[in-house]
């Protein structure tokens, strides 16, 4: 019976790992006031509604978070290939409230040869 707890856990835990980054690892991530980024060139916009499904009750809010910015910088990786930064949204949470879907917007840049 306890393996069985065991091996419940580890997979009811695992389901709850941040979204893998694919393409977005080669993406530089920073905040929209960056002052780095006056000097990039603009590709475009990217809105994206982040679902987070059933883990969202087993996340913390830096998680929830973390799963944003993973599925963002996934997102504009397809979107702009030759994308090298993104500007994100900032994330605010209230604490004590239950998020399940929210919404992240970002903007892509090349800022690198």
């Amino acid at each position: 019976m306890k393996k069985l707890f065991i091996t419940v856990a580890v997979l009811a835990l695992s389901g709850c790992a941040a979204t893998p980054l694919k393409e977005g690892k080669r993406l530089f991530f920073v905040t929209p006031d960056a002052t780095h980024i006056a000097k990039c060139e603009a590709l475009g916009q990217l809105a994206l509604d982040v679902s987070l499904g059933p883990k969202v009750h087993f996340l913390d809010h830096a998680a929830i978070a973390q799963e944003a910015e993973n599925q963002l910088r996934n997102a504009v990786a397809e979107r702009f290939p030759q994308a090298d930064t993104v500007a994100r949204s900032v994330f605010d949470f209230s604490e004590g409230v239950v998020v399940s879907d929210l919404k992240v917007e970002g903007t892509a840049y090349k800022c690198f040869e």
